[in-house]
C-alpha cells in the first residue's frame, strides 16, 4: 500500500497513538540500528519484521515491499556512516509449515558497534 510521508498512521499495543509516516520509518531504522548493534558479534544481524510491527503495536503484514524500501533508505540516510548493508528479504519460505521469513539483514562497520568482538578491524594496537 502507497503511503505519504504526513500520512498518519495508528500504532500502539495496548494505548491509542498515531504518528507521521516519515516518522514512523525513522523510528523504525532507529529500532533496527539498535537492535543490530546491541545483538551482532560479528558485525551482521536479522532483524524479523513480525517483531518490529509486533514492537510498534502495527497490523501483520504492514511491512510491505514498498515500506521496507522506505526503512531501507532511512537506515542508510539516518546511520549511512554506521551501516556498511541493509537487504530486506519478504518473502522466504520457512522451516515452520505454512510461515514465511520476513526480516532486515544488517551489516554495520565495526567501529560503531560496542562490544569488543573477535577480528575487529578497529582494533589497531595490541597491549
Amino acid at each position: 500500500m502507497k503511503h505519504t510521508p504526513d500520512e498518519i498512521i495508528e500504532i500502539g499495543n495496548d494505548i491509542d497513538v498515531a504518528i507521521k509516516f516519515k516518522n514512523l520509518i525513522v523510528k523504525i531504522a532507529a529500532y533496527i540500528y539498535v537492535e543490530v548493534a546491541h545483538e551482532t558479534t560479528t558485525s551482521a544481524w536479522c532483524v524479523d519484521m513480525n517483531e518490529i510491527e509486533d514492537a510498534f503495536g502495527l497490523e501483520p503484514g504492514f511491512i510491505d515491499e514498498e515500506v521496507a524500501e522506505e526503512i531501507e533508505g532511512a537506515l542508510y540516510h539516518e546511520f549511512g556512516n554506521m551501516v556498511a548493508e541493509v537487504e530486506y528479504v519478504l518473502e522466504r519460505e520457512s522451516d515452520c509449515e505454512h510461515e514465511v521469513e520476513r526480516y532486515f539483514d544488517v551489516t554495520l562497520y565495526h567501529n560503531y558497534i560496542p562490544g569488543i568482538i573477535q577480528d575487529d578491524a578497529s582494533i589497531e594496537y595490541e597491549l
